[in-house]
């Protein structure tokens, strides 16, 4: 399972009431992703210069952008 995925359903579970309908589920995830998106851009943005991150931290973020690209897609085909 990815790495934001498995937080949504941790959010979803705690946030979402049970009887919320698909359009409040989808677009409560939306809006979660989104605030991923701008989390991580905003790291990215003001990362301190001149330090280097070790590789496992790259690769995290990596990913994470990676999930993030795909939710993107997924929204903008009417899948998510």
């Amino acid at each position: 399972m990815k790495r934001l995925e498995s937080e949504w359903l941790i959010y979803r579970a705690a946030i979402v009431p049970p009887n919320a309908g698909l359009t409040q589920i989808q677009e409560t995830r939306r809006a979660f992703y989104a605030g991923a998106t701008a989390m991580l851009g905003t790291i990215l943005l003001h990362l301190t210069p001149g330090t280097e991150p070790a590789e496992d931290d790259l690769r995290m973020m990596d990913e994470i952008e990676q999930e993030l690209r795909e939710f993107r897609d997924a929204v903008q085909r009417g899948e998510a």
